[in-house]
């Protein structure tokens, strides 16, 4: 439209009259947007109210179900806050406490402890302590686990899950008591026996040297051997008192180690020279074998090993009727001593083994009888050996032989001289 040709008042009027439409236009499409703006988030709002409502009603359901798990639950459960405010507690608390639940929301009532235990840390780092607890009906044992959630303001609470374990406690007290009943009876056992012994042995070294005064008057023959016997039969009775009165020491524990050099190769030949005569008595042999680098001297407690030596060879010697016996003691690394003990003996069955070692126990019942004495030789030795710091072990089967091992720890004194074994301590070939 051309304005040229209108007056100049009209003109300008008209104008001003299309930019107000025009800008009018603008106005309402801006107006237009806006509103459906606000249409689609209203739209989104309602949607998330509904979400909101939906996930607060599944809160609410979820909770009630909480409540109603924990009120069936068997365990006392209490929830405090970090002022030791109860802000939750079951049915079987508020039954220990006397109260309703309701009313100990907010209280900082606590049950009253009589005794409680030193606490630990148990599974997946909760803390656990019993606590033996006053209530209506007496005293009863309970064990609280605790455990840290957050409350309902964000803040951690401290959760008790307890359990009564009174009956446990009692069961463990009586076993206690039981068992300091045992240990005093076996340490009066022990005093009784060493006390016994050592009555014992005062009679006997008076029968054996009036035997020995006997022989010593050129009885007859007959004589002799009567006095020879007894001799022999007190020589026995000696040993099993001195056996026993070695378990009662080591039972009571009373066995002292003396830590002094001595000289291996020594003590080797004197076991073997002790129990050469009752060997060849027998018609067997007896021979030992040390090797070149065992060390020539060693700090340790000569007499005990010495007991342990002839405790296995006295015992491979007493059930071995044919071939031999042989005793080797060689390095095994370090300051460690492998001794091992052999006989070509009968063997002993493998269900027999693990409790060869125990008190009153031997490898063959028909033998034993048959050889004598108390079952208590290896049991000993075993009780030695474990004191030394060292270990013992048996290999063996029927008709096959023994071999006991035992493996200790003796310090050099000196450097091992490089000198062959002692000539008469021969290697012995089974």
């Amino acid at each position: 439209m051309d304005f040229s040709s209108l007056p100049s008042g009209a003109g300008a009027g008209l104008v001003a009259l299309s930019v107000l439409l025009v800008a009018a236009v603008i106005a309402a499409t801006v107006l237009l947007r806006d509103h459906l703006r606000l249409e689609q988030h209203a739209i989104a709002l309602e949607g998330e109210v509904e979400r909101l409502q939906d996930r607060t009603w599944r809160l609410a359901e979820s909770e009630e179900r909480y409540r109603g798990l924990i009120e069936a639950h068997l365990d006392l459960i209490v929830q405090r806050d970090r002022k030791g405010r109860i802000t939750f507690a079951n049915a079987r608390f508020a039954d220990l406490m006397g109260a309703s639940a309701d009313r100990l929301i907010g209280t900082e009532e606590r049950p009253t402890v009589v005794e409680s235990s030193q606490p630990r840390i148990g599974l997946e780092g909760a803390r656990v302590v019993d606590e033996a607890i006053q209530t209506q009906a007496g005293v009863r044992w309970l064990s609280w686990v605790e455990t840290s959630m957050v409350g309902r303001g964000g803040a951690p609470e401290l959760v008790r899950a307890g359990r009564d374990i009174t009956e446990r406690v009692a069961a463990e007290r009586k076993l206690e008591e039981a068992r300091v009943r045992a240990e005093a009876a076996s340490e009066a056992k022990s005093r009784f026996l060493a006390t016994v012994s050592h009555e014992f042995r005062t009679p006997l070294n008076g029968i054996l040297g009036m035997a020995d005064l006997l022989l010593d008057t050129a009885p007859t023959p007959e004589q002799t051997t009567y006095i020879r016997a007894v001799k022999t039969s007190g020589q026995a009775l000696l040993s099993l008192i001195d056996e026993i009165l070695d378990f009662s020491k080591i039972e009571a524990g009373r066995i002292d180690l003396a830590e002094e050099p001595f000289d291996v190769r020594a003590l080797v030949e004197g076991v073997v020279e002790l129990l050469a005569p009752k060997a060849q008595g027998k018609g067997i042999e007896i021979a030992a074998f040390v090797a070149a680098d065992v060390p020539a001297r060693v700090r340790g407690d000569a007499d005990r090993l010495r007991q342990i030596l002839v405790n296995l060879a006295g015992n491979a010697v007493k059930f071995t009727e044919t071939g031999g016996v042989g005793l080797t003691v060689e390095r095994a690394g370090g300051e460690t001593l492998a001794i091992a003990v052999a006989d070509t003996g009968p063997g002993i069955a493998p269900q027999r083994v693990p409790a060869l070692f125990e008190e009153f126990e031997q490898g063959d019942g028909d033998l034993s009888r048959r050889h004598g004495g108390t079952g208590l030789g290896l049991a000993i030795t075993r009780r030695i050996v474990e004191r030394m710091r060292g270990s013992i072990e048996v290999d063996s089967a029927i008709g096959e032989g023994a071999t006991f091992r035992v493996a200790l720890t003796l310090p050099e004194v000196e450097p091992a001289a490089q000198k062959p074994a002692n000539p008469r301590c021969r290697p012995f070939a089974l």
